[in-house]
């Protein structure tokens, strides 16, 4: 199945601007990331948004979605509904800001402050674990236990849905992580760089961005795991 898919987002995949709010343009591949992440939501999910953001409006929207939404963020103002609310002004407007106001969102979604490498949640909760432009902004050690608590709150049959940017994110660095904790990518993959690649020259080096689902498997591995985490 082409959704599952763990690749290269291109230039020609479907993309929704004007996702739950309109998208600014330098936010220059959510429109496509949110566009492809929320195929994976269900009425009957329980869910995490992980890194969420303050402003960003991927958990308002799987908010309209799911049966439990949950997102967490380093961010102190995730805790504050003023903060929340201020910052989806400055970003978006004042018409967006009376949208989350209006519409109980605050009710609909459980917010947390966490570090991605230690999260306060049960074992085997989610169905879903959302991570979206997020992943490139650790260091090696964060990442590593990131995908461990990644692992240990997802259900037997949950999937982590992340996307990140490339080359910021060492593909082999990444496929070593998930191999050696006993997760696996849920359908086909294809690492090589297409000539369509969606991408940003914003930054430097030139930026693209990869898309993957990753689930687990029966095959523990932490013994490896334990000693990359030593080698950092």
């Amino acid at each position: 199945m082409e959704l599952i898919k763990s690749r290269f987002i291109t230039k020609h995949d479907e993309q929704n601007p004007e996702f739950f709010f309109p998208l600014p343009a330098p936010w220059w591949s959510r429109p496509f990331e949110y566009h492809w992440a929320i195929h994976f939501t269900d009425k009957d999910q329980v869910v995490l948004d992980a890194a969420t953001g303050i402003c960003h409006p991927f958990k308002f929207a799987i908010a309209d979605i799911c049966k439990e939404v949950h997102a967490c963020d380093l961010d102190t103002r995730i805790l504050s509904k003023d903060e929340i609310l201020k910052d989806v002004e400055v970003e978006f407007g004042l018409k967006q800001k009376n949208i989350i106001q209006n519409g109980n969102y605050f009710e609909k979604i459980q917010l947390l402050r966490a570090n991605l490498g230690n999260m306060p949640y049960m074992n085997k909760k989610f169905d879903r674990v959302f991570c979206i432009s997020v992943l490139e902004h650790l260091d090696k050690e964060t990442l590593i236990n990131a995908f461990k608590e990644f692992k240990r709150i997802l259900k037997p049959d949950g999937k982590i849905v992340v996307t990140f940017d490339y080359p910021n994110i060492d593909l082999n660095f990444l496929t070593a992580i998930i191999e050696a904790l006993g997760l696996k990518f849920s359908g086909e993959v294809d690492v090589s760089l297409p000539e369509d690649a969606l991408f940003t020259d914003l930054y430097q080096p030139r930026l693209y961005c990869f898309r993957a689902i990753i689930e687990k498997i029966k095959k523990p591995g932490n013994e490896v795991i334990d000693k990359m985490g030593d080698e950092q």
